[in-house]
């Protein structure tokens, strides 16, 4: 599906759309290849765009950031994102180069990845020379094999 331009088709591209307490878009992107989905968000925390996960079930939000885990009630939600997960490791994203920035610091940007970890998906950002960092309890942990998000539709033809 797409809107008409020019004589163009042009996909729906993707983009972020504010929610809030648990609530999920039409076309939001679930990672989770799981009974219970989980969704890519991201959060404004401390004036950083911090990629995370939503589990609706909880209404809550998770990011990671400063060696701490965070939960938020308010959150945007990745939508229309025609979702390719490309495999990665050890801080890199090379083979996943058009893999879409989902967040950034004064540092560096981040990227949006997904592990398996403890028998679930879990979805975090991908650091570039550091891993894919996911919320695990209070703290933040650090993973060195992972998935990085790819939306394909950003195309036009």
């Amino acid at each position: 599906m797409g809107n008409w331009l020019s004589g163009l088709m042009v996909k729906q591209r993707s983009h972020w759309l504010p929610a809030s307490n648990g609530y999920v878009h039409e076309g939001a992107v679930n990672a989770s290849t799981e009974d219970s989905p989980r969704y890519v968000i991201r959060v404004n925390h401390n004036g950083n765009w911090i990629p995370g996960e939503l589990i609706p079930d909880e209404g809550v939000a998770y990011i990671c950031d400063g060696g701490a885990a965070h939960r938020y009630k308010t959150y945007e939600v990745l939508v229309d994102c025609n979702s390719k997960w490309v495999k990665a490791s050890k801080g890199r994203i090379d083979k996943a180069a058009d893999a879409i920035t989902a967040g950034v610091n004064a540092h560096r940007d981040f990227y949006i990845g997904r592990v398996k970890h403890e028998g679930h998906v879990r979805i975090g950002k991908v650091v570039p020379g550091i891993g894919c960092i996911i919320p695990d309890g209070e703290e933040e942990l650090v993973l060195q094999s992972y998935e990085v998000l790819v939306c394909e539709n950003d195309i036009l033809y």
